[in-house]
């Protein structure tokens, strides 16, 4: 009985130690990471217009030479400007199509708009219980609250690490075919998405048969694995299209990456203060009067 109240004291100075030079140092850490990612997500998503236009460069595969280029203007969550130029192999050697997204017709990048939502509501949250969290002297109460901060903004950074992956008749059905003037032809599919910080494009080339034809039989399927699509079908009234190739490129997008880094600072701090925390999680320390 000795040891164990001797063990549960050292437990209560410890736990003190740390409430009162570890959690206000992490909470402060916390903050600023928080803080600064807010400014610039206020920054270009609130009043995209007053910040200035940003071209974003899609550079060009080293795979995939000369076959796809872009020019992107992003403003916040929208791409408000693109010239696209495919150079697309033919059996004669290769033809040139050209499209552009005009700002009228600007396209929104909706993963950008979902992760920004998440952080602004972790940001709210943080800045809700800031202050309370220093005079806090139940371990698990702090736990609490710092797991769900964490939370959101785990949501936040899925939103742009794992988009999700459409099939053929997604991409198209996506509205990026309706806003690209002039229309592509119909033996290519565009894609534009996010992954992490890159804004990506992928063009997909199609042959097409009819339905009843025996070509491609054992290839009808709209199954995408890991991004792939070469080889999934769209079938449309009595014709199969069968993506034949696939091209990909993509650029950074500077002010999101940002973003994503301070996010990821903050779930990193996040799980160093529940980690801290966690063995004192049955220690309730007294009030002061």
């Amino acid at each position: 009985l000795e040891r164990k109240m001797a063990a549960d004291k050292l437990l209560v100075e410890e736990l003190k130690w740390i409430l009162e030079r570890d959690m206000p140092n992490l909470i402060g850490l916390l903050d600023l990471s928080m803080t600064q990612c807010e400014s610039i997500v206020s920054q270009n998503m609130a009043n995209p217009a007053g910040s200035g236009q940003q071209k974003a460069i899609l550079l060009q595969s080293s795979l995939h030479v000369d076959v796809i280029k872009g020019h992107l203007f992003v403003k916040g969550d929208s791409i408000t400007k693109a010239e696209i130029t495919l150079r697309l192999p033919t059996r004669a050697g290769h033809k040139v199509a050209k499209t552009s997204i005009r700002e009228h017709d600007a396209f929104r990048l909706v993963q950008i708009q979902d992760a920004c939502n998440y952080f602004l509501k972790a940001f709210q949250k943080h800045k809700a219980v800031l202050y309370r969290l220093t005079d806090l002297k139940n371990p698990q109460s702090i736990v609490q609250v710092i797991g769900e901060i964490q939370q959101v903004l785990l949501m936040a950074v899925s939103s742009l690490k794992n988009p999700k992956l459409r099939t053929i008749a997604d991409i198209h059905a996506h509205s990026v075919r309706k806003v690209l003037k002039p229309s592509l032809p119909e033996d290519i599919l565009l894609d534009i998405h996010v992954k992490e910080s890159n804004v990506v494009m992928t063009m997909l080339q199609l042959t097409s048969w009819t339905k009843n034809s025996m070509h491609g039989q054992s290839s009808n399927s709209e199954s995408v694995l890991l991004g792939n699509y070469v080889g999934s079908c769209l079938q449309l009234s009595s014709q199969v299209h069968e993506v034949a190739s696939q091209y990909q490129i993509q650029s950074v997008i500077p002010w999101l990456d940002d973003v994503l880094k301070d996010m990821k600072k903050g779930i990193r701090i996040c799980q160093e203060i529940i980690d801290k925390l966690n063995t004192f999680r049955c220690i309730v320390l007294p009030q002061k009067e």
